[in-house]
């Protein structure tokens, strides 16, 4: 090297110490200098610099969120009674299958455990009936009658209520004797549907209609309930497990896709969750947003907080040489160096570049465990 080049590379770095540039911005503000040497000896750090070690790590990407606490979207039973309301749950109350959901006009609209909704009244088909082309029916078959056999059977058949014999309970255990989850709504299940419709205070019709009955999933909690002595207008019930939900941008939707695993912090504790649902929504200024909800491990871990953080981390790079972003120095002639300590001074390096994520570089070009110097 000439004594001008060396000169000329000396003069470059101490002025590139103080003027690091921010490689996210992409920002090249370096002085040239003329060597394109892989390594250029120049005078030791000076006392405004600090040395940091490269070190192997993976580098993520954290975005952190507002979010609301609470059971995820209400929906109505479709419950078709109408009525004075005469007896009903409170907000928070959980339904469980075989349980009561309202009472109006004091007969008990029922919840039954069943993935199908009631779609359609179910009932024995009478001998000869035929349909609107004139086909003749055959007997009502598919799985919510199933469902409405397992009801009876665990449910609507069990149990004394007040005012029953022993021979009254002897004929509900041969009932249920007699009743088989077939999925064939036929004589004997006709029967038991009339003996727990008188069971409920319901005229023995033998038909099974949404005044009487409502399939769900699973347990619920109740959302709204409609005031006792008001005339029943709908029950809006929600999941019983505590959710999250977050309205994010459409630049945040990549950090929150489904089935990711997301961080929730509230002011009485953390628990992970997974994101189960995201859909699209429209903000109030007219902008394209997402609506994201997260079912949580421990929901009890939160306490009772109705706010908490929501925090997105993703993999960007895995097993790389790190090191911190100020350390870098562009290169006038293109590309990226470090200053290598080492006993005899600081040594220009050239590396490779790669992901550059919170304050940390990916880089190639120098071995794990070197010292690099730092401008602080």
């Amino acid at each position: 090297m000439t004594s001008r080049a060396k000169r000329s590379s000396i003069v470059a770095l101490a002025i590139l110490a103080t003027a690091v540039l921010t490689i996210a911005a992409g920002v090249a503000a370096a002085p040239k200098f003329r060597s394109q040497a892989a390594a250029v000896e120049t005078d030791g750090p000076s006392r405004s610099t600090e040395t940091a070690t490269v070190t192997r790590r993976d580098l993520a990407e954290s975005v952190e969120v507002n979010a609301t606490i609470g059971f995820g979207s209400p929906q109505s039973l479709p419950i078709e009674a109408s009525g004075l309301v005469t007896s009903a749950p409170e907000t928070g109350d959980i339904v469980n299958p075989g349980d009561e959901l309202v009472r109006i006009e004091d007969k008990p609209v029922v919840a039954a455990e069943g993935e199908i909704p009631l779609y359609r009244d179910l009932r024995r088909t009478s001998p000869g009936e035929r349909d609107e082309a004139g086909e003749k029916l055959g007997p009502l078959t598919g799985q919510d009658v199933e469902q409405l056999q397992r009801f009876l059977l665990e449910h609507g058949l069990t149990g004394a209520l007040d005012g029953e014999s022993e021979e009254d309970l002897d004929a509900l255990a041969k009932l249920r004797n007699n009743l088989e989850a077939d999925g064939v709504f036929g004589k004997s299940t006709e029967t038991a549907v009339k003996a727990w419709q008188k069971r409920s205070g319901h005229a023995a019709t033998g038909t099974v209609t949404r005044r009487q009955l409502v399939f769900v999933a699973r347990s619920v909690r109740i959302e709204a309930t409609p005031a006792v002595g008001t005339a029943f207008n709908e029950l809006t019930v929600t999941s019983t497990a505590a959710k999250v939900t977050l309205d994010i941008s459409a630049k945040q939707k990549r950090h929150f896709p489904v089935d990711k695993t997301v961080e929730i912090s509230s002011v009485d504790g953390s628990s992970f969750g997974v994101v189960s649902l995201r859909k699209s929504t429209i903000g109030n200024d007219g902008s394209k947003r997402f609506e994201v909800e997260i079912e949580l491990d421990d929901p009890q871990a939160l306490g009772e907080a109705e706010v908490a953080e929501a925090t997105s981390t993703t993999t960007i790079a895995e097993d790389v040489l790190t090191v911190p972003v100020r350390a870098l120095l562009a290169l006038a002639e293109g590309g990226w160096a470090v200053q290598v300590s080492t006993t005899n001074g600081a040594q220009l390096t050239a590396v490779d570049l790669g992901k550059v994520v919170d304050g940390f570089a990916e880089i190639t070009g120098v071995d794990e465990g070197t010292d690099v110097v730092v401008p602080v």
